[in-house]
């Protein structure tokens, strides 16, 4: 009896302990992107779909600098506490606030006596609570703090910020303008949602950052994907999870690779999949789901995607797989890439596209949503 609890799986939470759930990615992962960082004056833009890991990314990243670089992450749900409203609207000014107050606690102890009095005078007390409004921080005390922690350790601070995903496209591209005004003074590590570094209208911000993509990782097998890699990165993110020895239950294995293939290689419709499936096969008393479990959770997942289907769209998505995604028109080609429909791939020294595997079914069908 294996009592396994799917709940733990977890798929819209990102990785809080990194040190003991963290799984490393077959590749552009958090490894590369510390290292990245250490060698740039920033800023860098983490782009990618929804769900492929970003958040967990960053915040292992975060850990990795830590030890050598002054980082903070900043996260729009924590710190703001959004995590309950549908439609996050954010004040561009208290998030810069936040997030250099977030830089400047995790050096709190070594800044000056002097220093740490003049902040906690300003309105913030000692665990990063801010006791005022945002409008009355000054902005020469923000640069003064930033000063301040880069005089503490000797190095310039980095400020990871994430959770812009969640903002209407204007909220985030007004609280990037306001981040950018600070790019001399620290190295800037933003999340970016794809509709500001996708199609003719995001030069602007695409033309401030440097990017760092984080893809679905390969789960098909075609040439130039090292697809078994793929799928044993997600497969151990179960088995982390669930605190599960691997290889695990003979059973449960071909159900895991299967649920690989049709996430598409994001991380969190696995998790999703593997969740649902095991809710199904506790409803027919099962301890382990079934292929034919996961196959009626798939069939969930699937009408969820179609009702994101227009006219037209069946047949771009086909006439898109296995091509660069060019072919598309530019509005389209964002609607798609936004909802998960159409998903990007590294193969060897190309970049190629493929519909969401769970579509493939409408796809040879070409039926019409």
């Amino acid at each position: 009896m294996l009592d396994l609890d799917w709940t733990t799986l977890a798929p819209h939470m990102p990785v809080d302990d990194v040190d003991s759930l963290y799984v490393q990615r077959p590749n552009d992962g958090a490894e590369r992107l510390a290292a990245i960082i250490q060698r740039s004056s920033g800023p860098i833009a983490v782009v990618g779909p929804t769900g492929c890991g970003k958040s967990t990314e960053l915040r292992m990243a975060t850990e990795l600098l830590d030890s050598s670089f002054p980082a903070a992450f900043c996260g729009i749900d924590h710190t703001l506490s959004l995590k309950s409203q549908a439609h996050v609207r954010v004040n561009s000014t208290l998030m810069l606030n936040m997030s250099i107050w977030a830089l400047a606690y995790t050096r709190w102890d070594k800044l000056s006596p002097e220093f740490r009095k003049k902040l906690t005078d300003a309105g913030f007390n000692e665990k990063g609570v801010p006791l005022t409004s945002a409008n009355e921080m000054p902005e020469d005390l923000l640069r003064e703090t930033i000063r301040e922690v880069h005089q503490a350790s000797g190095k310039q601070p980095v400020l990871l910020v994430d959770g812009l995903e969640k903002c209407a496209p204007d909220e985030a591209r007004q609280v990037v303008d306001v981040l950018l005004r600070y790019r001399t003074d620290v190295i800037l590590v933003v999340v970016l949602p794809t509709e500001l570094v996708t199609g003719p209208a995001s030069y602007d911000i695409v033309s401030s950052f440097k990017l760092f993509p984080i893809r679905p990782v390969a789960v098909m097998d075609e040439p130039g994907a090292a697809w078994q890699m793929g799928r044993a990165f997600l497969k151990d993110i179960v088995f982390r999870r669930l605190t599960l020895s691997m290889p695990g239950p003979e059973d449960l294995d071909a159900v895991l690779d299967r649920a690989a293939l049709l996430s598409g290689g994001i991380p969190r419709a696995f998790l999703q999949l593997m969740m649902d499936a095991a809710l199904y096969g506790r409803l027919a008393n099962r301890e382990l789901p079934t292929l034919e479990d996961l196959q009626e959770a798939a069939g969930d997942h699937v009408e969820s995607l179609r009702r994101l289907l227009n006219k037209g769209d069946i047949a771009a998505l086909r006439e898109a797989d296995g091509t660069e995604g060019l072919e598309v028109e530019p509005e389209r080609r964002l609607r798609f890439l936004s909802h998960g429909l159409l998903l990007e791939y590294k193969l060897a020294d190309r970049i190629v596209v493929h519909p969401a595997p769970l579509l493939a079914g409408t796809l040879s069908r070409g039926e019409r949503p």
